[in-house]
This record gives structure tokens, sequence and C-alpha cells, in this order.
């Protein structure tokens, strides 16, 4: 119980480096290939933004954090089977922010219909249109945006615990070496 108390934030980093290099490398292999899934019409049932206030009380007061996120539910048919599925992409939140670009050309002169001045680019909210990209071999997986998978938070925690167990590792193979080099001397006497 001694050493496990002593050497407590060494487990709890040996931990996290493995649940969530775990979690990343499972969702990595979920997401394999994103960008060549085949596609079918999605409908979007529900989307929005949600946020979520959380209040800490501090020794010198307290303080409020807002945490917004984004969610979205879609719809879409493979093979006659409906599916529901709530990820924009694989990296979860709500619709993609994809704009539909429409060029807008602007006429010089009122009567001459060929006659055009300049163009410029309307960026307009997608309403419709939506493509559900689903796994084939699991129909039940499925984004809205087929974007490799990043993992951001899991694999900075990842990293980070990487260092910290190489710096212990460093730390811990001459120690191991020296005890091994003395259990070879004392047993040769």
């Amino acid at each position: 119980m001694r050493w496990i108390r002593r050497h407590l934030w060494l487990i709890l980093i040996y931990g996290v480096f493995i649940v969530c290099g775990m979690r990343w490398l499972a969702l990595k292999i979920k997401f394999h290939g994103v960008e060549s899934w085949p596609s079918v019409p999605a409908t979007i049932i529900e989307s929005g933004r949600t946020s979520h206030t959380v209040r800490a009380d501090y020794w010198d007061g307290t303080k409020t954090r807002t945490i917004e996120g984004s969610h979205v539910l879609f719809e879409y048919s493979v093979h006659g089977t409906r599916y529901v599925g709530t990820l924009g992409s694989p990296d979860g939140g709500g619709l993609p922010r994809q704009p539909v670009a429409k060029v807008v050309y602007e006429q010089s002169d009122p009567r001459d219909p060929n006659s055009t001045r300049g163009m410029g680019l309307l960026l307009t909210p997608r309403t419709s249109g939506w493509e559900a990209f689903y796994k084939p071999s699991k129909p039940t997986v499925a984004v809205l945006s087929p974007t490799p998978y990043q993992g951001g938070a899991g694999l900075y925690a990842v990293v980070v615990c990487s260092i910290l167990i190489a710096v212990h590792l460093a730390t811990l193979i001459p120690s191991v070496f020296e005890w091994f080099r003395w259990r070879v001397l004392t047993a040769t006497k």
C-alpha cells in the first residue's frame, strides 16, 4: 500500500497514457479510410449549438465558465435500412461549416445582358443536400464530413504522457543496470 501511495503519480501517468492511447488508436482504426467511404443522401433531423455553464467556488471567489458545443442528428438509408447518425465529422461535433458558394456577376450595362463588370462570390449557409458517408463494413457508422480523424485532445494527452514516461525510464534504466551489476558481482563472490 505504501508503494502505491509513493508512486501514485506514476501510476496515473501510465494509466492516462494507456487509456488515451488505446482510445485514440481505436477511433483511428474505426475511421480509417473515411475519405473513400461511399455516400448516400442524408436528412438533417436536428442540429444546433449547446452551452453549459460550469460554476466553481474558490477561496478568492466564484468563477463561471461556459462550455459550448454543437450537435447534429441525421437520418440516412443504406440498402433499404434506415440509420440515424450523430457525428458531423470523425472528431465529433455538429454540422460541418460548408457554405454553398455562388458566383455572382455584376452587369456593367443594364441594356446589354452579356456585359459583366466584375464577379463576386456569395456564400450562403447550406440548408440541404447533405450526404452521409458510411463505413461499408458497418453502415451504422457514418459522418457528414469525411475528414481524417485527428483526435486532438487524446493525442495531446498521449504525447505529454509519453514525454513523462521517457523521462521516468531514462532515470530508471541506469539504476536497474546498477542493481543488476551489483547482483552479478555479489553472486560471483
